[in-house]
């Protein structure tokens, strides 16, 4: 949660009763490093995946969480803010609309079949064990949602162009 210092959060989780493992959460929006793509900012670019707040952020999480004896488990997202998200990473339903998800402002789900989005997500992976490692702790990481998104009305998001390609080309749709 960015909008509070690493130590009170900590500091509130412990005096909340919790002990052991806590899992933190890396969700949609708030982590990652954006490029500048014609007329929009979109993750992927070379390099660091983490934006530097959020590098300095859980720098210090970790660190809190090692002091007091926490042994954290980063839980990364397959899940992006829609509009910082490549097209062509986006899952897709056999009409070609893209996954999204009812936040405000809307998120997108990565295609696992997609390798270059699951190579930018295995960057930030890596990325948050090596702040792990920073800190001290143990590297437990948990992949979150690798599942392939289905709309309200039953439509699975399983046609993008990489899942296709990985199904063997045209498969039927599954409205």
């Amino acid at each position: 949660n960015g909008t509070q210092t690493p130590a009170r959060l900590v500091r509130n989780i412990r005096q909340l009763g919790y002990r052991g493992s806590v899992v933190h959460y890396v969700g949609m929006s708030h982590y990652f490093r954006l490029s500048a793509s014609d007329d929009a900012y979109l993750v992927g670019a070379a390099g660091d995946p983490l934006c530097l707040p959020a590098r300095n952020w859980h720098h210090a999480y970790f660190a809190e969480c090692a002091r007091l004896g926490f042994a954290p488990i980063a839980s990364l997202s397959y899940e992006v803010l829609a509009q910082h998200c490549p097209d062509d990473w986006q899952q897709r339903d056999y009409l070609g609309a893209p996954a999204r998800t009812a936040w405000d402002p809307r998120s997108t789900l990565l295609s696992p079949a997609n390798t270059t989005a699951m190579a930018w997500l295995r960057s930030a992976a890596e990325a948050f064990a090596g702040l792990m490692i920073d800190a001290g702790v143990a590297v437990r990481f948990q992949v979150g949602e690798p599942w392939w998104w289905i709309f309200a009305d039953g439509r699975i998001c399983l046609y993008d162009a990489a899942a296709q390609a990985a199904f063997g080309g045209d498969p039927p749709p599954i409205a």
